[in-house]
């Protein structure tokens, strides 16, 4: 790359430590290099070892990964969502069902619940349930991996089943800073309860009782069983 003045942008490989072959991928420029991108495909081939290589130049500057599809967590297939096309989503929720009424807050809260519920069942399949109640606080952790948010365990009291849960820059009020009386990520907070009462096999009520929304630094939720 450096004979050749082929500068690489960004990338990522993958070599698990079992696997019998390793991929590189990158974005590269060639805007100055003395070689087109299918030259220098063929100078890579020519290294011991490297079993195959493929190129998609992109078009006028303008670059796309169109080579790694599906897109993957895991083994499983994943959407790349901008956060604004989920608060846009939820917006639109509010505006059908009255912004700030109960409605659009039970709807948000029960479509959230039900992906609680499916994210535990993904976290059970992977590191088993034993796993996630003594790590509680690192499981949590996927969710930030993902972009949904900071979140962190304030307190725990499994004998209890009440826990307070923080979330920093939570995606649903990201963009609501100080416009509201009341706390407003009603679709975390069913996310919340709905990984809660898998994961202890009873309904669970989550309860946001700071938000951005309404002037605080950070989300905060109270978890504890469910009285009807």
């Amino acid at each position: 790359m450096a004979e050749h003045n082929v500068r690489v942008l960004s990338g990522f490989h993958e070599a698990p430590a079992t696997a019998e072959k390793a991929h590189w991928s990158f974005f590269a420029d060639f805007a100055n290099s003395n070689l087109e991108p299918d030259a220098f495909a063929i100078k890579l081939r020519s290294i011991p070892n490297v079993l195959d290589v493929r190129v998609k130049p992109g078009s006028d500057g303008f670059i796309v990964d169109s080579m790694h599809y599906p897109v993957l967590v895991g083994e499983d297939r994943a959407l790349v969502v901008r956060a604004e096309m989920l608060t846009a989503l939820i917006g639109r929720v509010h505006s059908l069902f009255g912004k700030g009424g109960a409605s659009a807050a039970v709807v948000l809260h029960q479509i959230g619940e039900a992906s609680g519920g499916s994210s535990f069942q993904y976290m059970r399949s992977k590191l088993g349930e034993d796993f996630i109640k003594k790590h509680l606080d690192q499981t949590l952790r996927l969710y930030s991996a993902q972009g949904w948010g900071i979140f962190s365990v304030n307190s725990a009291d499994s004998d209890q089943k009440r826990w307070t849960i923080q979330v920093r820059e939570c995606f649903e009020c990201l963009n609501l800073k100080n416009s509201s009386k009341t706390p407003v990520c009603h679709f975390v907070r069913g996310i919340i309860s709905g990984l809660f009462s898998q994961l202890f096999g009873q309904k669970m009520d989550c309860v946001e009782t700071k938000c951005p929304a309404k002037g605080d630094d950070s989300c905060l939720f109270e978890v504890k069983l469910f009285k009807s």
